[in-house]
């Protein structure tokens, strides 16, 4: 007597259970695969020979010194490049007033009046299968190592975004502290390591579609919060816009041949799937099933 076939309630739950689940998750996840097993490579590093960083004058919250008043000047764009840790950077210096550095800066600052650092031309490049971005700054100066660190850990809470032509691609809160240390020398550090998401990802892309080749990219700092110290301590943990600093931008992409594999196999799984659930249903699903329990028990398969 021929063994019945696999029951037309199973079947029908194994159809429902991959149009309706199984589906999704491999084609939808297929990009997420990709990013994940591809690897990432380097689209863009600063510095460069054109290294353009250049803090936005007139915008730098309500910035004032001691000694001085006025609207901080915008300072021309660097290309000075500073080396420390065996990393390159940017040496850029803050806003000044009335032409002069002097003075102690004390700034203060809204969500409608925030500081505004432009970023080299290159930072984004168009058609790039972008995938990451980190900015990182460093103090230009900072302590020895016989000097206290928790005086580096109070933290500053902000919210930044990436705008692209006066328009917002991604705005992300934040909160960075501590120190890096090479050598006998310690110097304040931060590090902005963000995984592109894909709204962030299709946003670059519609502006850069519009501004082509006349991109102007900027990392806006608002709703700035400082940590609290001691009254005691001295505070080497100065942000970005008070002092000279070291800036530097890295932009990843996929690996675009391991990224290509991975979207080609994926489809091919979704195949193999819907092929066993139509053969379930189907007259050879039980000696097909019959054939691989025989060569398992005779340790065909193990």
């Amino acid at each position: 007597m021929a063994e019945s076939k696999i029951s037309t309630e199973v079947q029908s739950f194994l159809t429902i259970f991959i149009v309706c689940l199984i589906t999704p998750l491999i084609a939808g996840g297929s990009i997420a695969l990709a990013a994940d097993y591809a690897g990432e490579v380097i689209i863009s590093e600063s510095p460069t020979d054109t290294n353009g960083f250049q803090w936005n004058g007139g915008t730098q919250g309500n910035c004032i010194t001691t000694s001085l008043s006025g609207t901080p000047s915008t300072p021309s764009p660097s290309s000075t490049v500073s080396s420390y840790a065996d990393v390159n950077y940017t040496s850029l210096s803050y806003p000044i007033l009335n032409g002069s550095t002097s003075g102690s800066f004390s700034c203060h600052q809204d969500a409608s009046n925030p500081f505004i650092l432009n970023l080299p031309s290159d930072t984004f490049i168009n058609n790039e299968s972008h995938s990451r971005f980190i900015y990182q700054w460093v103090s230009s100066s900072g302590c020895t190592s016989s000097c206290s660190t928790d005086i580096y850990d109070r933290g500053w809470d902000f919210t930044w975004s990436l705008n692209i032509n006066n328009t917002t691609v991604m705005e992300y809160e934040s909160y960075q502290k501590g120190y890096i240390e090479y050598g006998s020398n310690v110097r304040p550090f931060w590090k902005i390591d963000h995984q592109i998401k894909p709204i962030d990802y299709n946003n670059i892309q519609r502006q850069m579609a519009k501004c082509e080749d006349s991109c102007i990219f900027q990392l806006l700092f608002s709703d700035v919060q400082e940590g609290s110290i001691s009254s005691s301590e001295s505070d080497f943990s100065k942000a970005p816009w008070m002092v000279t600093g070291n800036h530097k931008t890295v932009s990843y992409g996929l690996s675009e041949f391991t990224a290509d594999l991975v979207l080609t196999v994926t489809p091919y799984i979704l195949g193999i799937i819907f092929l066993i659930v139509a053969l379930a249903s189907t007259p050879f699903w039980n000696p097909v099933m019959g054939s691989m329990t025989k060569m398992t028990k005779q340790g065909g398969l193990v």
